[in-house]
């Protein structure tokens, strides 16, 4: 028996009943007496047995009767001692003065266990005012730092994990009543949601989101405020980002950095069929695609006045578009100087190539416009050729509403500048014909052609007189004050000619060789054409084409549940 109040003074013990020493062979019994014991010098263990029917006093403790299997003796301030079943006596409160632990427990089971209806548990740390409760009414687990205003919550009703900053105001959930993970902040440049993967090196991922239904997402993003939905793991597409707003983009990707390999968005098939990237208006129709199988960049329109791709740049020098080729062909449009220019550094290439496939008047390859009627619509700066007829074509005179007028150009096997005017001789049958004063730099081998303009009966015959010489010629006719027609064909001699000359007969060099222009026009199948290949591709182009509205990825707007904060 283990006593909570002890004395070393001499043992006094009041007796009401039979007392019995061993080792000094004493019994007595006495009653209302003072018994006083000592067998041995004081504080030397004593041998034998005291049996006592009664309560014990003994240097200010009281022992009570009453002891049970297990039980322990506590006394109060006034010496009166009890027995207590085993463990605590609650309710318990403890003060610990001395630094270490308040109270610990070894156990190989549980070493606490709390049961209640309010609190399983609650642990209190009154100098950081941080707060535990364990088996809440609503939480499996709460904590609260007084210091700092973070909590977190465990298995409470709607949330299986609830965590809370009150300085940064962050807040998050682990499965929700309707997510599985809900970050919120309502700071700038903070993240609800917030994945980080440290390693250096291997398949690391900072967030991943799983689902095993053919028609889920794995990870879906909203943003309630404005209506903007963004998708990852969909059925069909691997991201489907959507703006119900006024303005704004449905996927937006910047690049902050300012290397050459930095992408604000990078799209990639590894189908031969498929598309880099895909972009639909479901409205208008219109759509285009970046790295398809026949063209890096296709755009179309089924819009009135619209363009199929639209480039534009807000510096001096810059372009709208740009295209580059692997042997070095260049195009670009919208730049300083002009609308387009397109550059071929390959034999038989082309630096603009024009192509229309419709089998009917009024299609046009390539076309230009000057819209006040000073420039040129088409300019070439070099030689100028074509296969077909070269003709003028205008709004018919006599019917401007409904049909057109077209005048052809002659031919011949040199190039040739033509003159002409007319002129009256005077008294003496004498005129002369003043010629442009450039004519002699520009032409050689002039031939004259002389025309009289008379209704008289009589006939009336004109000479040149003298050749052209500083720029004029002289004719004469056989009557005074005659009106004469004149014509001068000068073969040209500007200094193109002179140096690149004017050949008709040319060999055909290189694949056009055994091959045709219009191979049509000799029974040739399309294949033996000089352009064949490229107008393949061209057709192939069009022809692999996806009717509009046709793309099976175009489902109804999904509505998402708004969320509660």
């Amino acid at each position: 028996m283990k006593f909570d109040r002890a004395s070393s003074q001499c043992a006094r013990i009041v007796a009401l009943g039979t007392l019995t020493l061993s080792s000094a062979v004493v019994s007595a019994q006495i009653s209302h007496s003072l018994v006083a014991l000592q067998s041995a010098f004081p504080g030397a263990a004593q041998v034998g047995h005291i049996n006592i029917t009664g309560s014990i006093r003994a240097g200010g403790l009281q022992l009570p009767a009453g002891a049970s299997d297990g039980a322990v003796l506590r006394s109060n301030s006034d010496g009166m001692a009890a027995w207590s079943p085993d463990g605590l006596a609650l309710p318990f409160s403890g003060v610990c003065t001395v630094e270490g632990d308040a109270f610990r427990i070894q156990s190989s089971g549980p070493a606490i266990r709390g049961v209640s209806e309010q609190l399983g548990l609650i642990g209190l740390n009154s100098a950081t005012g941080t707060l535990v409760e364990i088996a809440a009414q609503n939480k499996g687990l709460a904590s609260f730092n007084g210091n700092t205003g973070v909590s977190a919550h465990l298995a409470q009703e709607f949330d299986a994990v609830f965590g809370h900053n009150a300085v940064s105001m962050t807040f998050g959930y682990l499965g929700t009543r309707w997510e599985g993970v809900l970050g919120v902040t309502p700071n700038e440049n903070q993240a609800g949601v917030f994945g980080d993967a440290n390693r250096t090196s291997g398949f690391a991922m900072g967030v991943l989101g799983n689902t095993n239904s053919p028609d889920g997402e794995a990870v879906v993003g909203n943003n309630p405020s404005v209506g903007t939905i963004g998708m990852l793991g969909t059925r069909y597409d691997g991201v489907v980002g959507r703006n119900y707003g006024a303005f704004g983009s449905g996927v937006y990707g910047y690049a902050h950095g300012n290397g050459s390999q930095n992408f604000g968005v990078f799209g990639r098939s590894d189908s031969v069929q498929g598309y880099g990237l895909h972009g639909q208006n479901s409205t208008t129709g219109n759509f285009g695609d970046v790295g398809g199988p026949s063209v890096g960049v296709y755009g179309h329109t089924n819009t009135e006045g619209a363009a199929g791709v639209y480039g534009y740049t807000n510096t001096l020098f810059g372009s709208g578009v740009v295209g580059n080729g692997l042997r070095g062909n260049t195009g670009s449009l919208g730049n300083f100087y002009d609308g387009a220019v397109g550059v071929t550094v390959v034999p038989s290439g082309a630096g603009v190539w024009g192509q229309t496939n419709f089998s009917d008047n009024g299609t046009f390859g390539v076309m230009g416009v000057d819209v006040y009627g000073y420039g040129y619509g088409v300019y070439s700066i070099g030689n100028f050729g074509a296969s077909g007829l070269k003709s003028f074509e205008i709004d018919h005179p006599l019917d401007p509403e409904h049909a057109y007028l077209r005048h052809y150009c002659s031919e011949g096997p040199e190039p040739t500048n033509q003159y002409g005017g007319t002129v009256r001789t005077d008294t003496s049958g004498h005129a002369w014909v003043q010629l442009p004063d450039y004519f002699e730099a520009i032409n050689a081998k002039p031939r004259y052609n002389l025309t009289v303009i008379d209704e008289g009966e009589d006939f009336v015959q004109v000479k040149v007189a003298r050749k052209i010489e500083n720029g004029r010629f002289l004719i004469r006719t056989s009557r005074p004050n005659v009106e004469v027609c004149w014509q001068v064909l000068a073969k040209r001699n500007d200094a193109h000619v002179r140096r690149y000359g004017a050949p008709v007969e040319v060999e055909k060099q290189g694949t056009d060789v055994g091959k045709y222009q219009r191979p049509e026009l000799y029974g040739k199948p399309p294949s033996a054409g000089i352009h064949y290949d490229r107008t393949r591709e061209a057709s192939a182009a069009v022809a692999n084409r996806p009717a509009p509205g046709s793309d099976p990825r175009s489902p109804k707007p999904r509505q998402y549940p708004k969320s509660r904060f």
